[in-house]
């Protein structure tokens, strides 16, 4: 349960990626242009709105799966912790490149 609480923190960090350089893109086109930048689409929004609402989801997760860790639900000793840290890291750097690379490609239209 450990890395399962470890793995929706990283998303959590990944999923944080997509506002913040959306934010901060629309923040260093409107200070770098003359050019008014338009308000977000309602395409844009919709998406804003359902990665917050999955980032509050990810965060609430926490406490809950770290009380259920502590009392020892999913305990296992023989599952070897590499197990648990490769699928983490693998889950936290396919969130961080896909809600990057998403921000960073993202068009409207």
């Amino acid at each position: 349960l450990f890395w399962v609480k470890m793995t929706v923190s990283g998303i959590w960090g990944g999923l944080s990626l997509f506002p913040s350089l959306t934010f901060y893109k629309r923040n260093f086109a409107r200070k770098n242009s003359e050019l008014e930048v338009p308000p977000l689409s309602d395409k844009l929004a919709s998406r804003l709105h359902s990665i917050i609402n999955a980032e509050i989801s990810a965060i609430l997760s926490i406490p809950v799966l770290a009380t259920l860790m502590s009392r020892g639900v999913w305990y296992s000793p023989d599952l070897p912790y590499q197990l648990g840290l490769v699928a983490s890291l693998a889950a936290t750097g396919g969130s961080f490149y896909f809600y990057a690379r998403q921000a960073l490609d993202w068009k409207e239209e």
